[in-house]
């Protein structure tokens, strides 16, 4: 499942994760340029 999260903020909480569930987190930073710059994915477990 993918799902998109568009905000101005520096800080994001995500809610309604699943215990015991595993998760793949990335950001990108957007400005004048076009193009985005994807950061490395984080994987984490919710415990």
């Amino acid at each position: 499942m993918y799902e998109k999260l568009t905000t101005h903020k520096p800080k994001v909480i995500l809610e309604n994760l699943l215990y015991g569930q595993k998760y793949a987190i990335q950001v990108a930073g957007v400005g004048s340029d076009p193009r985005h710059v994807w950061s490395f994915e984080i994987v984490s477990y919710v415990i």
